[in-house]
């Protein structure tokens, strides 16, 4: 089940010399999914990564889509539980990988 979910399009604003985003949107979180968010949050082990330090992730998944009204890019995302820090619920920290998007892998996205 998803706790929320989101659009992100291209920032065709974007100045990349004033370290702003390439990518914007907005995540919605439905009402009804609140306290099970809520819960996730408060009760799950923290995982660590040299990037983030101490955290609570979150799965992402994403879907590359097109806006049937203006015909511009996007990307859907959906937010759940990430299943390897329930399965881990209880023992120590689990470590988790950051993935950073350069400028190329951005290219072939859109």
């Amino acid at each position: 089940m998803s706790f929320f979910n989101g659009s992100l399009f291209k920032n065709e604003k974007c100045d990349p010399s004033r370290n702003q985003p390439n990518f914007t949107g907005v995540a919605n979180v439905r009402q009804e999914n609140i306290k099970e968010l809520v819960e996730y949050l408060m009760d799950c082990q923290t995982a660590h990564n040299d990037f983030d330090g101490d955290h609570i992730p979150l799965r992402m998944s994403a879907w590359a889509k097109t806006s049937a009204k203006t015909g511009k890019k996007f990307m859907s995302i959906s937010f759940q539980a990430d299943n390897k820090v329930l399965e881990t619920k209880g023992a120590g920290k689990v470590t988790t990988k950051t993935q950073v998007v350069n400028q190329s892998q951005e290219e072939d996205l859109f």
